[in-house]
């Protein structure tokens, strides 16, 4: 009298459900987003209201980085399509050129407190670049989207020590912005973070 009962339990572990994620969207956690300058006293981390990209003439190259807690998707997952949504702090239209990538380190890391701590993230292989020309103006709390960072985050949950719910990092660093441009995204620490960054991601699980 087993005999169909273990035929099912073979037909349960054996079937394949498909699970389609439907663009949620992942804010960063508190105290999780934060920014650093690469020349003489601005090679420290910052944690302020706006977050500035670009290239300062004091500060240099602005950085960026952004710790994304409980991001539920499994591992080796189709990454459909990813983006990072930041909302302007102000009006802009300086031309900027940046790059983003992915920390490709174990889940639990916690953002850098110090400029030595930012400049040991672990880049992931992939990255996407983006322009953001002077004819596309930010105006204040204006939503901008980042161009699709899919296959960063691909290589993020291809990982080994990738697994559901762990933190993910994604970081934006300057490449050739020319001196004196430079634009700002609210923090999550800009009014009680109704305008925190936002990590909205499509995917597909088996």
């Amino acid at each position: 009298m087993t005999l169909p009962l273990a035929s099912a339990l073979v037909d349960m572990e054996t079937q394949v459900s498909l699970v389609r994620g439907s663009s949620p969207f992942y804010g960063v956690g508190s105290n999780d987003d934060y920014h650093w300058g690469e020349t003489g006293a601005y090679q420290q981390v910052y944690r302020e209201d706006a977050i500035p990209l670009g290239e300062d003439a004091s500060a240099g190259d602005w950085n960026a980085g952004f710790l994304f807690r409980s991001v539920d998707i499994q591992r080796a997952a189709t990454i459909n399509e990813a983006h990072l949504t930041l909302t302007s702090e102000d009006a802009y239209s300086d031309t900027l050129n940046v790059r983003i990538f992915g920390a490709a380190m174990p889940s639990g890391i916690v953002t850098p407190a110090t400029y030595t701590q930012a400049g040991d993230l672990v880049p992931t292989l992939a990255y996407v670049d983006w322009s953001i020309p002077s004819a596309l103006p930010w105006t204040q709390y204006q939503e901008v989207d980042s161009p699709n960072i899919a296959s960063i985050l691909q290589e993020l949950v291809n990982r080994k020590d990738w697994k559901r719910k762990n933190n993910m990092h994604i970081y934006i660093q300057d490449i050739d912005t020319a001196t004196g441009s430079v634009r700002k995204a609210c923090s999550i620490r800009k009014n009680s973070g109704v305008y925190k960054p936002e990590l909205h991601v499509s995917f597909t699980e088996l």
